[in-house]
C-alpha cells in the first residue's frame, strides 16, 4: 500500500496538544482526534466518545446519530482536508491554551 492508499483508507487521525517529551506525564492521552463519520463526512473530536468542535472550536455533546438533524451536521461535520486544518488550527491550541492555564495555576500554588 502506498502514503495515498494509506490515507484513503485512515478513518481516524490524532494530533498531539503537546510534543512527545513534554513535561505532563499523560502528554499522550491530550490528543485530539479527527474521525470519519460517514460517506466525506469527518468529526473533530476529544477522543471521549461523547464531544465534537465546530469550525470555531466550539466543543458540544456529540448528538446520537438519529437524533443529527442538517443543523448539527452543517456545524459539525466537514471534508477530511477541513476536519484536520480545524483540529490543527483551531482546536489544539485553544486546548493547549486551557491546559497551559491550568498548569500555571497548579504551579502558582505549588510555589
Amino acid at each position: 500500500m502506498d502514503d495515498q492508499e494509506l490515507l484513503e483508507a485512515a478513518t481516524e487521525f490524532a494530533f498531539p496538544v503537546y510534543p512527545d517529551g513534554h513535561e505532563f506525564v499523560d502528554v499522550a492521552a491530550l490528543r485530539v482526534f479527527v474521525v470519519w463519520r460517514s460517506p466525506g463526512l469527518w468529526a473533530v473530536t476529544d477522543g471521549s466518545g461523547g464531544s465534537c468542535f465546530d469550525a470555531a472550536g466550539v466543543r458540544e455533546h456529540e448528538l446520537l446519530p438519529s437524533n443529527r438533524d442538517d443543523d448539527f451536521l452543517a456545524r459539525f461535520r466537514f471534508d477530511r482536508a477541513e476536519a484536520v486544518r480545524v483540529a490543527t488550527e483551531v482546536v489544539v491550541p485553544a486546548v493547549r491554551a486551557v491546559w497551559d492555564r491550568r498548569v500555571a495555576r497548579v504551579k502558582g500554588v505549588r510555589s
